[in-house]
């Protein structure tokens, strides 16, 4: 067994601590208010990515780089080809940057990563000792190593309609609830199987629970959502006892909004697209093509909804994910919004875009991907980004050019470390989420990362992680091709 100690990343996936203090007063989470009223959780504000968005945020979280240097932008990967725009859903070998638990097993540190986004397929880590089950956005849960699937992958597929139905119902809300316990239960049941120091876990429900919940999101009524945040709060408890430091963190916060602004909308009515993005989108399996108006039809509907993504998973777990690309034509669109807040406009129409983007009353600010990021996959940006007035109340729908009440991603999310060693970590006013990874590593006890653009103190030792990986990714490559 390893002497070193063991550092837990615990993320709670769109989670604030005004949320959380709000679910203190209505009772819940007693471990972690007991935690925190006992001066044992130092905690801050952590501001997302831009925009504020699951994928870019945790896989910026886990890499400790911006997205111009890990190259994750949303949900797609779009590419600006001669036909049209081509998206894919981000996979893990579109990463361009190692996850922290892949640095730490090139050291020969064990670790453990459970539902980080854009982990599938999980067997493309470059890690050979580390243990990683996929997150809920790909077509199948998978597990590397795949002799731990028979034992413990039935604990990862339980609720995952939870993902689509979200905070739309009780019903659903409950689903969620219990999708939580018994991920927790998985997750702990897994951690005490195997040999790990790091182990970044995310729960993903949380997000679920707050989405089309604004009741919950603004504090007026206690629904079933909070059980959500009891689950997590009763996995805290019984994984505090096996590990000497838990950094808490999540990768946005949550706000109510009295409506959320329809872009799409607005990009259909001047021409530029003939429909939303999502709307464009046929799904296919070898052949057979869906129509964009019953992919719409579906979508509009939840339970429907819920019901052909069970189905989609069971009928595409042989087709590969790489085959599972679009291709939307110009003149189609010639822009688009691929996930909230990002766009890209087909070449030679990125003044037209701008225009009609500058003319929606409540965005606030346009800013351009090749000048907000940074790093060599600065090329793969959106070409535009979107700060609305209230932070960040936008949405995909193109029927319409507003929703009613709603919640939305908010950018400040939340930071906190729980553990015996606060006096030997530093502290930020507010956390950026590339800082983490320096963190976590420095309570490993590990080198910081030479080229991350976390902060940490002047003169660590330092360790090219990204050089080593790049080594042992092509030398993998090399062996799968023979």
């Amino acid at each position: 067994m390893s002497t070193r100690r063991r550092v837990l990343i615990l993320g709670i996936d769109g989670a604030s601590w005004k949320i959380i203090d709000k679910v203190f007063e209505w009772g819940g989470m007693p471990y972690l208010k007991h935690l925190v009223k006992s001066g044992k959780v130092k905690r801050g504000p952590l501001h997302s990515t831009m925009p504020p968005m699951t994928p870019p945020a945790w896989t910026s979280l886990a890499t400790g780089v911006n997205p111009g240097k890990h190259g994750v932008y949303g949900f797609h990967r779009i590419y600006k080809r001669e036909e049209g725009f081509e998206s894919h859903l981000m996979k893990s070998h579109d990463v361009e940057y190692p996850r922290i638990h892949e640095m730490v097993s090139l050291l020969k540190v064990p670790s453990v990563a459970i539902n980080l986004p854009v982990t599938y397929p999980p067997w493309n880590s470059v890690c050979g000792n580390c243990v990683v089950v996929n997150d809920w956005m790909a077509p199948d849960i998978r597990i590397k190593p795949r002799e731990l699937e028979t034992k413990f992958r039935h604990y990862f597929i339980e609720g995952l309609e939870g993902s689509i139905l979200k905070g739309t119902s009780r019903g659903s809300l409950k689903m969620i609830a219990r999708r939580a316990h018994v991920f927790a239960e998985g997750v702990l049941e897994l951690l005490n199987t195997v040999e790990w120091n790091l182990a970044f876990i995310v729960f993903s429900e949380t997000d679920w629970a707050m989405h089309f919940n604004p009741d919950f999101v603004s504090g007026r009524n206690i629904n079933e959502a909070f059980e959500v945040y009891n689950a997590i709060d009763k996995f805290l408890k019984e994984i505090h006892g096996s590990v000497d430091d838990i950094i808490l963190v999540s990768d946005h916060g949550f706000t109510a909004c009295d409506h959320l602004v329809n872009i799409p909308y607005f990009l259909k009515k001047s021409g530029l697209a003939k429909m939303g993005f999502h709307e464009t989108l046929a799904l296919r399996f070898g052949k057979t093509a869906i129509p964009p108006w019953l992919v719409n039809f579906v979508r509009s509907r939840p339970r429907l909804k819920a019901l052909v993504y069970k189905i989609i998973n069971l009928l595409g777990k042989n087709v590969s994910i790489e085959e599972r690309k679009r291709i939307i034509p110009y003149d189609m669109a010639k822009v688009i919004m691929p996930d909230v807040g990002i766009l890209y406009a087909a070449p030679g129409h990125e003044e037209e875009v701008l225009r009609v983007l500058k003319s929606i009353p409540e965005i606030q600010s346009i800013l351009k991907g090749s000048e907000t990021y940074w790093g060599p996959y600065v090329s793969g940006a959106p070409d535009y980004l979107l700060m609305p007035e209230n932070p960040y109340c936008i949405y995909s729908k193109s029927d319409k050019p507003y929703t009613e009440e709603n919640t939305a991603h908010h950018p400040i999310g939340m930071f906190g470390v729980l553990g015996d060693h606060l006096d030997e970590i530093w502290w930020r006013d507010l956390w950026e989420p590339w800082d983490l990874v320096p963190l976590a590593l420095k309570l490993l006890g590990l080198p910081m990362p030479a080229n991350t653009d976390g902060y940490y103190p002047e003169g660590l030792e330092k360790y090219n992680y990204l050089a080593r990986w790049r080594l042992a990714k092509r030398a993998k490559i090399r062996v799968s091709r023979r």
